[in-house]
């Protein structure tokens, strides 16, 4: 039985886990873009858009109250979302070649 797929994704869950912990150590404070989107005045029509269209808006998970659990699901499922999605990927990019050989 081929346990790799299983393995990759134990990786894939750990790493994610260990990323969101890290997590807690970012700091509060705005980044670049977010600077220079206050220093240039375009910052409120971006929280306004990602309120409207973003699916965690500033980085945060809905629903959570705390900021920092927030933060944490936030960046765990942004893990395991791009994960998921680039091992669609490559299966899909991958299909038919195991039949040339």
């Amino acid at each position: 039985m081929n346990r790799a797929p299983q393995l990759r994704f134990r990786w894939a869950v750990g790493g994610a886990l260990v990323l969101g912990a890290l997590s807690f150590l970012a700091s509060q404070k705005p980044d670049g873009l977010e600077k220079v989107g206050e220093s240039l005045g375009f910052s409120q029509r971006a929280q306004a858009a990602s309120a409207r269209w973003g699916w965690m808006p500033d980085y945060r998970f809905p629903g959570v109250l705390d900021g920092r659990w927030a933060t944490l699901l936030a960046g765990v499922t942004g893990v395991l979302l791009v994960y998921a999605l680039a091992w669609a990927l490559a299966r899909w990019l991958s299909r038919g070649k195991g039949e040339s050989r």
